[in-house]
Order: structure tokens, then sequence, then C-alpha cells
């Protein structure tokens, strides 16, 4: 669990400078952050009490996760939708 938690802060580190990049960039910073911070949070759900988790097991911990990826999928093409709305009126 410390090692993950090393990835993250090192990719929010480096996360933090914009200047020059492209939207290859812009992927590359997302995937960096995106698996420590999804390995992180499946190790919290997964892993038992003694450990130092919540205990959901493998399955719901998938499907807690999977639900978050809907949800954040879902509020951006809604803001994406909205800000489009407001451009043509």
């Amino acid at each position: 669990m410390k090692q993950s938690t090393l990835n993250v802060q090192s990719t929010v580190i480096l996360s933090t400078s914009t200047a020059g990049t492209t939207s290859s960039d812009y992927m590359d910073r997302t995937l960096e952050l995106g698996y420590p911070l999804g390995e992180t949070m499946g190790d919290m759900l997964s892993k038992t009490h003694e450990q130092g988790g919540l205990e959901f097991g493998t399955l719901y911990t998938s499907l807690i996760l999977l639900g978050l990826l809907i949800l954040f999928i879902y509020m951006e093409l809604r803001q994406r939708i909205k800000s489009k709305k407001s451009l043509m009126s």
C-alpha cells in the first residue's frame, strides 16, 4: 500500500505543469494518475479489516469502481452537453 501512495504523490507532482503539453501528454498523465489511484482504491476496498481495508471483496470492489467510472463519465457528458447548449444560445 505504501508503494501505491508514493506513486500517486510523485504523479501529482509531475502532473502540475501544463506548459507545452499536447493531448497525448494529458492522456499519459491521466493514465499515470489513474492506475495508482485505482490500485489504491481497490486495495482499500478489498483488503481485510486486519490489513487496513473495508473487506468488500473483489466482486463488490469491482462493482463500486465500475459505478464510479460510469458516474464520472455521465457527469462529464452532461457538462459537455450543457456547455454546448449555452454556446448555441
